[in-house]
């Protein structure tokens, strides 16, 4: 995986940005809470009663439905499980996106093996806290790393409007440009390793799509099937490159 050391000059996310964060999971509880703290309109739309909901009500947020918090918002994070990511695009998010904003995905695989459908008239992007991989730190001491990586650049700022979100959210001056294709392989080899292989991971995720309790299940199952095709039996993953409309940004330093 190449990475770059992003620089520090590019600006602050925009005052009057208006973000939606679609799940409580990851590091989007850790970027609602600072973009708050950094005075933006966040608005976090999670399933009622379950232990997401609980924590964005401890943290002070009124949680909203998707049809709420998206209309209006610059910045959409989407931060599901992979499973649920294509189902919630063509059910409730794609129809309250507006031109010119900016998708961010927390997991990438999906998007990744073509299984989430994205309008093509949006930026989209990944801005995210994980743990460092070798040569992505210059101290042992630093466990956690600040990663983005752009996948489609419509606006032609995708990077720039990213890397200043990935600032303010994550209270980060240096961040780690990579792609969607490495933090997928990245992601998706955690899982297997959780599981204890890949035919595991397969199994566990096949499971979950015919327990989901969601209707109608298509979509997640046309995912399941996207992301087995991408898992190449046991070792390293490598998933296939989907075709993106519109300018891919390379990795490299953002100035």
């Amino acid at each position: 995986m190449t990475v770059a050391s992003a620089a520090s000059k590019a600006s602050h996310l925009d005052p009057a940005s208006v973000i939606a964060v679609i799940g409580y999971r990851g590091s989007a509880r850790t970027a609602a809470k600072n973009l708050v703290a950094a005075g933006h309109d966040v608005r976090v739309a999670v399933r009622p009663g379950g232990m997401s909901w609980v924590r964005a009500f401890e943290d002070g947020f009124r949680p909203v439905s998707i049809a709420e918090a998206v209309p209006g918002a610059t910045i959409i994070v989407v931060a599901v499980p992979e499973l649920e990511q294509s189902q919630l695009f063509a059910t409730l998010i794609e129809k309250h996106l507006s031109p010119g904003s900016l998708v961010l995905l927390e997991s990438t695989a999906a998007a990744v093996a073509g299984a989430v459908h994205i309008p093509e008239n949006v930026d989209v992007a990944c801005a995210r806290l994980r743990s460092s991989s070798p040569g992505e730190s210059s101290s042992d001491a630093v466990s956690e790393v600040a990663v983005i990586a752009v996948h489609r650049d419509v606006s032609g700022t995708a990077t720039e409007r990213t890397a200043a979100y990935a600032r303010t959210a994550f209270e980060r001056e240096h961040l780690i440009t990579t792609s969607f294709a490495a933090e997928a392989d990245i992601d998706v080899a955690s899982y297997a390793a959780e599981k204890g292989s890949s035919q595991a991971l397969l199994s566990s995720w096949e499971e979950q799509s015919s327990h989901s309790g969601y209707e109608p299940d298509e979509a997640r199952q046309r995912t399941l099937d996207s992301l087995s095709a991408a898992v190449a039996g046991e070792g390293p993953v490598h998933l296939p490159k989907a075709a993106a409309t519109g300018r891919t940004a390379a990795s490299g330093g953002v100035s």
